[in-house]
């Protein structure tokens, strides 16, 4: 009877902990998982490039890493959802790419006496690009960072201290140690 109940993906799947490998970064892959991770990287790769169809991403996966049609078509489908993530970029990031872009082609125009026509136009958007990006003086600026202190059983974190009181407490400390650690040569008696 148990036979014919499906199996549940195990919940550390390969899948699952390389997304907790990419994410969290608090495991480590083992070597089948990271062999997994480099095909998926690779797919991902070449489907950022938009140069292929998935029939030859399929054929360079199959090739390049010897694995089935099936597993590399697999492996498509699980990049794609690995790094969904990273597609979903922001506007600011994309203005940047668009206006270097724009630059680039501007550079590359400028020494094309058959293209020289298009520059004004693309004058024209690389000025709207530029206008687009956000000021760099009201960039988002880091939050202050966080301390956290762990005190000791029965220990207690005082309030602050300027510079001065701390060193005057520091010096009453030791010369205290110093003063328990001394020991007068005539109050050592010789038993012998």
């Amino acid at each position: 009877m148990n036979d014919l109940v499906p199996a549940t993906p195990e919940k550390n799947d390969a899948f699952t902990r390389i997304l907790r490998f990419m994410t969290d970064a608090d495991i480590v892959l083992n070597y089948q998982e990271d062999a997994i991770l480099s095909r998926w990287v690779f797919i991902d790769v070449l489907l950022r490039q938009r140069k292929f169809r998935e029939d030859d991403i399929i054929d360079q996966v199959k090739t390049k890493f010897t694995v089935s049609q099936y597993t590399a078509r697999n492996d498509i489908y699980k990049a794609q959802a690995l790094f969904e993530g990273a597609r979903k970029v922001s506007k600011k990031y994309l203005f940047q790419h668009h206006a270097e872009e724009i630059a680039l082609t501007i550079e590359r125009y400028k020494f094309d006496k058959s293209l020289v026509h298009l520059l004004p136009k693309l004058f024209d958007s690389y000025t709207k690009a530029l206008a687009a990006l956000p000021d760099e003086i009201n960039k988002t600026q880091s939050p202050p960072p966080i301390f956290i202190f762990n005190a000791a059983p029965g220990q207690a974190i005082g309030k602050p201290m300027s510079i001065k009181e701390a060193r005057q407490k520091a010096i009453a400390k030791m010369q205290k140690k110093n003063d328990e650690d001394y020991i007068d040569h005539e109050d050592v008696s010789n038993d012998t």
